[in-house]
């Protein structure tokens, strides 16, 4: 069994808070946002009714913007960050009606898990506003980092032809990391004032661990 999906949904990576701070960077937050896209692809190999084993290959890409108000000499700013994981594993399928690869059954309820390896990025961009006060037009960061990574799905998969099956349903992922970025804040020109210092702090802090949670649509394709 061969299975294509997309999937939209919300995500905790870390991003700029959308808050005043008295001229001090806004810290970073990993509040639930949507705005996630991803594609999940598998092939598996039916063992019974019931179970099947196979590998998954995932990819998901998380993009958002705030507006920071800052309050004094700061000029306000724009940060826009863009997360990506691409993601390995095998997996373990499992039919709660027990009509996997069925080709008398319309219906059938899955569970896949899928624990593997995760390679990820994540870029950030802030725009000043004017009046700039000495600051650039614009600084940025990024980063890069692998990890272990777990996937989980559980959808219905119906049968619209004796080989082909529509999945619907949801899947949660989750990246075991606590930390992405560099450290370093980029730009063209020196920032005045300890902004610099105090944003690279926020860079420097722990990400919680991000999860993913989408909705999926897909298609399967049996022999």
């Amino acid at each position: 069994m061969f299975s294509l999906s997309g999937g939209y949904g919300w995500a905790n990576f870390q991003q700029v808070a959308d808050a005043q701070n008295g001229g001090v960077p806004a810290p970073f937050d990993q509040t639930f946002r949507p705005g996630t896209f991803g594609f999940l692809f598998s092939g598996h190999y039916g063992l019974s009714r019931f179970f099947a084993a196979g590998v998954n290959a995932a990819f998901y890409r998380w993009s958002g913007s705030v507006n920071v108000a800052q309050s004094g000499t700061p000029p306000d700013f724009e940060a826009a960050s863009v997360h990506g994981s691409f993601f390995v594993s095998p997996s373990i399928a499992v039919s709660l009606l027990g009509n996997l690869g069925s080709h008398s059954s319309s219906h059938d309820i899955r569970v896949e898990v899928q624990p593997g390896y995760s390679l990820n990025s994540a870029a950030m961009k802030l725009t000043f506003a004017a009046p700039l006060n000495g600051f650039p037009g614009e600084a940025s960061a990024g980063g890069k980092t692998g990890a272990f990574a777990l996937q989980a799905q559980l959808y219905y998969a119906y049968s619209l032809t004796e080989s082909l099956r529509l999945r619907f349903g949801g899947a949660y992922y989750r990246i075991f990391y606590d930390r992405i970025f560099d450290g370093t804040l980029q730009n063209g020109t020196a920032i005045p004032g300890g902004f610099t210092t105090d944003f690279e702090k926020n860079l420097n802090s722990t990400a919680q661990n991000p999860q993913i949670v989408s909705i999926t649509l897909g298609a399967e394709l049996g022999f």
